[in-house]
């Protein structure tokens, strides 16, 4: 069983924080060791997941899909980095590798790494996510972060969930290292749910698949550590490129906070951009070149 992240008010020392959050409210959480509501800030990047709750895939879930992992836009078991740049400098960055599990289990896994530093902030987070084939409903997840400010010392976390996609209902822990507290809650998760979860850019990678394959846009995003649900709408802006990618931009509204997401072949995620941060995919060298022009045929040899 795993988790993410709880991201509480100490994060507004850690996480640059605007006018453009990417969750702009703030929403209450029960706090287990004093039993009160802790204001709960908004994260940095959304990830989500799509979900239905019975075995024929369910609305916008691709159904041309096998129990292979050749419908992803990107590598198997090779590593995949995007960039986090704010304000022009490179702050950071989410490197993750897509694993297979052995065939039997029909599962497959999303292994990632977010490393971040500004003067006197860090941030840490690790997330492992289980996802079930051919459907790529989210099974499992696990997240465990370290957050660090200058003078504010070190925050942990630890944030898992368990899908259980024939009750249709999630089981959400989230876990306080330091004080010994753990919030421990089974909720709703009805079909066609999107997981959503705090600097977890990751989960956008399914996000794109879906676009791309299907005609749904318009979500509903629950967020395992602060418990609630959020209402999303993605709509297609226009056709852009990116070095030699072509690419289609999406505009990301909610109520709470609004981006831009660029969706590259197959639905691979190109670019993310909220506000100043911008998180940007590097590609090998070979990737973003252009195709080299086709050279005409060698002529034989003319008479003089």
């Amino acid at each position: 069983m795993g988790l993410a992240y709880r991201t509480l008010s100490y994060q507004d020392q850690i996480v640059p924080q605007t006018a453009y959050k990417l969750h702009g409210s703030s929403s209450p959480i029960s706090s287990v060791s004093h039993e009160r509501e802790a204001t709960v800030t908004t994260c940095l990047v959304i990830l989500m997941t799509f979900l239905s709750a019975t075995s024929p895939p369910g609305p916008g879930v691709p159904s041309d899909i096998d129990g292979t992992l050749d419908h992803l836009p990107y590598p198997v078991e090779q590593p995949l980095e995007w960039q986090w740049i704010q304000k022009g400098l490179t702050v950071g960055s989410t490197r993750l590798q897509i694993k297979p599990s052995d065939p039997l289990s029909k599962q497959w896994t999303l292994d990632a790494r977010l490393l971040w530093s500004q003067p006197g902030r860090t941030m840490e987070i690790s997330n492992r996510s289980d996802y079930q084939l051919p459907s790529n409903n989210p099974l499992r997840t696990r997240r465990e972060s370290r957050i660090g400010a200058a003078g504010a010392g070190e925050k942990r976390g630890v944030v898992a969930s368990e899908v259980d996609l024939e009750e249709a209902r999630i089981r959400i822990v989230v876990q306080d290292p330091a004080r010994g507290s753990q919030v421990d809650r089974t909720i709703p998760f009805p079909a066609g749910t999107v997981l959503l979860e705090n600097q977890a850019f990751e989960h956008w990678l399914l996000i794109g698949l879906l676009l791309d394959r299907t005609e749904q846009r318009k979500f509903k995003a629950l967020i395992p550590s602060e418990f609630r649900i959020l209402d999303l709408e993605l709509k297609k802006d226009r056709v852009e490129k990116i070095g030699s990618i072509e690419t289609i931009r999406w505009s990301v509204l909610c109520r709470d906070f609004t981006a831009k997401i660029w969706t590259g072949p197959g639905g691979s995620i190109e670019k993310y951009l909220q506000g100043e941060l911008e998180i940007r995919r590097i590609r090998a060298p070979a990737e973003t070149r252009p195709a080299p022009p086709e050279r005409e045929p060698a002529s034989g040899g003319k008479d003089r």
